[in-house]
């Protein structure tokens, strides 16, 4: 299981599906950023995570933050159970993740 992300140009969504692991924490840092460059607002559709280990969640902090220091609004929308299992396992609150965009 790898990971794939699917990223809309309209509207700066993007979709992770798949695994956010360790090994695919280059390409999921990477993707995340050019989000953060190129959208004023970020949406991270995670509905289709498989699972998720320490180091995503790290990855989904550290944008949760700098997309604040920007003043931009990151959105989590369609949390999978892999994504909040690996956050409540590190002690977050699982509302950390469990942020739900309408559309």
């Amino acid at each position: 299981m790898s990971l794939q992300i699917i990223k809309s140009e309209s509207d700066g969504t993007l979709q992770l599906a798949g695994a956010l692991d360790i090994y695919s924490a280059d390409a999921l840092r990477e993707a995340l950023l050019q989000a953060l460059r190129e959208s004023s607002t970020v949406t991270l559709d995670l509905g289709a995570a498989e699972s998720c280990d320490l180091v995503a969640v790290q990855l989904l902090c550290a944008a949760q933050r700098s997309a604040a220091a920007q003043g931009k609004p990151l959105v989590f929308h369609a949390v999978s159970t892999a994504v909040t299992e690996a956050a409540t396992a590190l002690g977050l609150p699982e509302a950390r993740f469990a942020i739900t965009h309408p559309r």
